[in-house]
């Protein structure tokens, strides 16, 4: 099918979408909510429609808009709400870990810091006590492989549990290196 004939049948469910929503707003007209609910999902589907076509969207109240502009709720269900300006008094917690940015002569030095008790302390410690950053420089110490800032996406405590057992891996390996050379 061809860009044009894409776009007319695009058109066409569009009219039909909104010949649907005002069918439903009169069916739903006796339950306010419900009408409300069903003309919002109508209202998205349509939009998403529009926006394929990049043409103008619809707003609340049905008319075509180049920017739609979201209203604060002011009332539902017979409540109404106030909506006041205000100051946050501290620093608003999105629950995501924002790491200090440091030099790269501090980062050396921190994993070097951590590197001496990460193999004896648990998991869990290590992920609430040092920055991202740090464990995977100790990840890559440890000779664990694809460690970049971003690879592994998140660090959990079983990656941690993994870059102990690499550490003691590469222990052991040194002490039968060493092994077999007062062997020989």
């Amino acid at each position: 099918m061809e860009l044009e004939q894409q776009h007319e049948v695009l058109r066409q469910s569009i009219k039909e979408l909104k010949a649907s929503m005002q069918q439903t707003a009169q069916t739903l007209a006796p339950l306010p909510e419900l009408a409300t609910r069903s003309n919002n999902v109508f209202r998205a589907l349509i939009n998403g429609l529009l926006n394929m076509l990049g043409e103008p969207l619809m707003d609340e109240d049905n008319n075509q808009v180049e920017q739609i502009v979201i209203k604060p709720i002011e009332k539902l269900s017979g409540i109404t709400f106030k909506h006041n300006q205000f100051e946050a008094s501290q620093p608003i917690s999105t629950g995501v870990q924002v790491e200090k940015q440091m030099d790269l002569s501090t980062l050396k030095t921190e994993v070097d810091e951590a590197l001496k008790t990460f193999a004896q302390r648990q998991p869990k410690e290590l992920k609430d006590s040092l920055p991202d950053i740090v464990i995977r420089g100790v990840a890559k110490k440890a000779g664990m492989k694809n460690v970049s800032e971003t690879n592994p996406e998140r660090i959990t405590h079983l990656y941690i549990k993994q870059i102990q057992d690499r550490m003691q891996q590469k222990q052991d390996a040194k002490l039968a290196e060493a092994l077999e050379e007062n062997k020989l």
